[in-house]
Protein backbone atom coordinates (compact mmCIF):
# COMPACT_ATOMS: atom_id res chain seq x y z
CA UNK A 1 0.00 0.00 0.00
CA UNK A 2 1.28 3.45 -0.88
CA UNK A 3 1.09 6.53 1.32
CA UNK A 4 -0.11 9.92 0.11
CA UNK A 5 3.41 11.27 -0.37
CA UNK A 6 4.40 8.38 -2.65
CA UNK A 7 1.11 8.62 -4.56
CA UNK A 8 1.52 12.38 -5.03
CA UNK A 9 5.03 11.89 -6.33
CA UNK A 10 3.90 9.19 -8.78
CA UNK A 11 0.84 11.19 -9.85
CA UNK A 12 2.91 14.34 -10.39
CA UNK A 13 4.99 12.31 -12.87
CA UNK A 14 1.87 11.35 -14.84
CA UNK A 15 0.87 8.08 -13.16
CA UNK A 16 -2.92 8.06 -13.58
CA UNK A 17 -3.38 4.99 -11.40
CA UNK A 18 -1.67 6.81 -8.53
CA UNK A 19 -4.06 9.74 -8.99
CA UNK A 20 -7.04 7.36 -9.04
CA UNK A 21 -5.81 5.90 -5.74
CA UNK A 22 -5.58 9.41 -4.24
CA UNK A 23 -9.16 10.16 -5.30
CA UNK A 24 -10.43 6.83 -3.92
CA UNK A 25 -8.65 7.40 -0.61
CA UNK A 26 -9.99 10.93 -0.08
CA UNK A 27 -13.26 11.34 -1.99
CA UNK A 28 -15.57 10.46 0.91
CA UNK A 29 -13.89 12.85 3.33
CA UNK A 30 -13.96 15.70 0.81
CA UNK A 31 -17.63 15.01 0.10
CA UNK A 32 -18.53 14.92 3.82
CA UNK A 33 -16.72 18.22 4.42
CA UNK A 34 -18.64 19.86 1.59
CA UNK A 35 -21.98 18.35 2.55
CA UNK A 36 -21.48 19.52 6.13
CA UNK A 37 -21.28 23.09 4.90
CA UNK A 38 -23.74 23.02 2.00
CA UNK A 39 -26.33 20.43 3.04
CA UNK A 40 -26.81 19.71 -0.67
CA UNK A 41 -25.80 16.36 -2.13
CA UNK A 42 -25.59 17.68 -5.68
CA UNK A 43 -23.48 20.71 -4.79
CA UNK A 44 -21.16 18.60 -2.62
CA UNK A 45 -20.64 16.08 -5.45
CA UNK A 46 -20.05 18.81 -8.06
CA UNK A 47 -17.56 20.71 -5.95
CA UNK A 48 -15.80 17.47 -4.94
CA UNK A 49 -15.12 16.81 -8.61
CA UNK A 50 -13.88 20.37 -9.06
CA UNK A 51 -11.47 19.96 -6.14
CA UNK A 52 -9.96 16.78 -7.56
CA UNK A 53 -9.73 18.39 -11.00
CA UNK A 54 -7.91 21.32 -9.40
CA UNK A 55 -5.55 18.89 -7.66
CA UNK A 56 -4.89 17.07 -10.94
CA UNK A 57 -4.12 20.33 -12.73
CA UNK A 58 -1.71 21.38 -9.97
CA UNK A 59 0.11 18.05 -9.72
CA UNK A 60 3.16 19.02 -11.81
CA UNK A 61 3.84 22.00 -9.51
CA UNK A 62 2.55 20.48 -6.27
CA UNK A 63 4.76 20.14 -3.21
CA UNK A 64 4.75 16.37 -2.67
CA UNK A 65 5.67 16.91 0.98
CA UNK A 66 2.31 18.45 1.92
CA UNK A 67 -0.12 16.65 4.19
CA UNK A 68 -2.60 15.84 1.43
CA UNK A 69 -5.60 15.00 3.64
CA UNK A 70 -5.35 18.34 5.44
CA UNK A 71 -4.85 20.25 2.19
CA UNK A 72 -7.89 18.61 0.57
CA UNK A 73 -10.03 19.17 3.65
CA UNK A 74 -9.02 22.83 3.86
CA UNK A 75 -9.76 23.33 0.16
CA UNK A 76 -13.13 21.56 0.55
CA UNK A 77 -14.24 23.63 3.54
CA UNK A 78 -13.19 26.87 1.85
CA UNK A 79 -14.94 25.89 -1.39
CA UNK A 80 -18.05 24.94 0.58
CA UNK A 81 -18.14 28.26 2.43
CA UNK A 82 -17.60 30.15 -0.84
CA UNK A 83 -20.42 28.23 -2.52
CA UNK A 84 -22.73 28.80 0.44
CA UNK A 85 -22.06 32.53 0.31
CA UNK A 86 -22.68 32.52 -3.43
CA UNK A 87 -26.00 30.76 -2.94
CA UNK A 88 -26.96 33.28 -0.26
CA UNK A 89 -26.19 36.16 -2.62
CA UNK A 90 -28.31 34.53 -5.28
CA UNK A 91 -31.07 33.94 -2.71
CA UNK A 92 -31.46 30.32 -3.72
CA UNK A 93 -30.96 28.75 -0.31
CA UNK A 94 -33.79 26.47 0.70
CA UNK A 95 -34.40 25.94 4.38
CA UNK A 96 -35.48 22.40 3.57
CA UNK A 97 -31.88 21.61 2.56
CA UNK A 98 -30.55 22.95 5.84
CA UNK A 99 -32.19 20.44 8.15
CA UNK A 100 -32.87 16.73 8.01
CA UNK A 101 -36.52 15.80 8.05
CA UNK A 102 -37.83 14.97 11.49
CA UNK A 103 -40.90 12.76 11.44
CA UNK A 104 -41.87 13.00 15.11
CA UNK A 105 -41.18 16.69 15.72
CA UNK A 106 -44.07 19.06 15.98
CA UNK A 107 -44.33 21.71 13.23
CA UNK A 108 -43.58 24.58 15.61
CA UNK A 109 -40.26 22.98 16.62
CA UNK A 110 -39.38 22.31 12.99
CA UNK A 111 -39.98 25.95 12.11
CA UNK A 112 -37.93 27.15 15.08
CA UNK A 113 -35.06 24.78 14.18
CA UNK A 114 -35.08 25.93 10.55
CA UNK A 115 -35.02 29.54 11.67
CA UNK A 116 -32.14 28.83 14.04
CA UNK A 117 -30.10 27.07 11.33
CA UNK A 118 -30.81 29.90 8.88
CA UNK A 119 -29.74 32.50 11.43
CA UNK A 120 -26.55 30.55 12.16
CA UNK A 121 -25.63 30.37 8.45
CA UNK A 122 -26.40 34.05 8.07
CA UNK A 123 -24.10 34.78 11.00
CA UNK A 124 -21.35 32.68 9.36
CA UNK A 125 -21.54 34.85 6.28
CA UNK A 126 -21.10 37.98 8.43
CA UNK A 127 -18.21 37.04 10.71
CA UNK A 128 -15.38 36.66 8.19
CA UNK A 129 -13.76 33.70 6.53
CA UNK A 130 -11.21 32.93 9.26
CA UNK A 131 -13.85 32.67 11.95
CA UNK A 132 -16.59 31.04 9.89
CA UNK A 133 -14.14 28.36 8.72
CA UNK A 134 -13.24 27.37 12.28
CA UNK A 135 -16.89 27.25 13.35
CA UNK A 136 -17.73 25.01 10.40
CA UNK A 137 -14.91 22.65 11.30
CA UNK A 138 -15.91 22.48 14.97
CA UNK A 139 -19.67 22.93 15.09
CA UNK A 140 -20.77 21.43 11.77
CA UNK A 141 -18.02 18.91 11.01
CA UNK A 142 -17.46 18.03 14.67
CA UNK A 143 -13.67 17.96 14.44
CA UNK A 144 -11.64 18.01 17.64
CA UNK A 145 -9.14 20.80 18.30
CA UNK A 146 -6.14 18.73 17.22
CA UNK A 147 -7.74 17.88 13.86
CA UNK A 148 -8.70 21.51 13.30
CA UNK A 149 -5.12 22.57 14.02
CA UNK A 150 -3.87 20.12 11.37
CA UNK A 151 -6.45 21.23 8.79
CA UNK A 152 -5.71 24.93 9.35
CA UNK A 153 -1.98 24.35 9.82
CA UNK A 154 -1.85 26.26 13.10
CA UNK A 155 -1.29 25.59 16.78
CA UNK A 156 -3.87 24.25 19.22
CA UNK A 157 -3.76 27.59 21.06
CA UNK A 158 -4.61 29.43 17.84
CA UNK A 159 -7.56 27.07 17.29
CA UNK A 160 -8.89 27.69 20.79
CA UNK A 161 -8.45 31.44 20.47
CA UNK A 162 -10.08 31.67 17.04
CA UNK A 163 -12.95 29.46 18.14
CA UNK A 164 -13.54 31.62 21.19
CA UNK A 165 -13.60 34.83 19.14
CA UNK A 166 -15.69 33.21 16.39
CA UNK A 167 -18.32 32.23 18.96
CA UNK A 168 -18.28 35.74 20.41
CA UNK A 169 -18.86 37.18 16.94
CA UNK A 170 -21.81 34.84 16.42
CA UNK A 171 -23.24 35.93 19.76
CA UNK A 172 -22.87 39.56 18.65
CA UNK A 173 -24.82 38.77 15.49
CA UNK A 174 -27.43 36.41 16.94
CA UNK A 175 -27.69 37.37 20.58
CA UNK A 176 -26.71 35.78 23.87
CA UNK A 177 -29.15 32.89 23.63
CA UNK A 178 -27.30 31.20 20.79
CA UNK A 179 -24.07 30.24 22.59
CA UNK A 180 -23.20 29.98 26.21
CA UNK A 181 -19.65 31.26 26.40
Amino acid sequence: MFNDKELLLRASKGDREAFRMIVEAHKDRVYRALFGVLRSREDALDISQDIFLKLYQRLPKMDTGIHLASWLYRVAVNAGIDQYRKRRREKKVSLDESLPLASKVDPKSQIENKELVERFYQALSQIGKKHSRILVLREIQGLDYDSIAKVLNCSMGTVMSRLYYARRKVVNVLGDDFYEI
